[in-house]
């Protein structure tokens, strides 16, 4: 899976696009699924816009297929939302320390 981060530079994202890619993400359930015709209409964007997201995304392991009049989509058990807001966590070679899950 990757990063916000990664997806937008290997795909040229302008800041627009990459706004919209994250407000696609948002509106996807973390549990259960939303139509993609439900989704596009709540995006207020275009069918070509829509189709190059909804791609990348899943390309990118943020978002699954799932079944339903239209199709729909949900989110994969691990998509995680960490890397949402801030690019995700820093790699353990910049930081200085290992990556290690909280004991938190």
């Amino acid at each position: 899976m990757k990063y916000f981060f990664e997806l937008e530079s290997e795909n040229g994202l302008t800041r627009d696009k990459a706004d919209k890619l994250r407000e696609f993400y948002r509106r996807v359930p973390v549990n259960g699924n939303i139509g993609n015709v439900t989704l596009h209409k709540l995006l207020e964007i275009t069918e070509t816009e829509y189709r190059n997201l909804h791609q990348i995304l899943y390309d990118g392991g943020k978002i699954g297929k799932a079944r339903g009049k239209g199709g729909s989509v949900n989110r994969p058990p691990l998509a995680g939302d960490a890397d949402l807001e801030v690019g995700g966590p820093m790699p353990a070679a910049l930081s200085g320390r290992p990556n290690r899950p909280s004991m938190h």
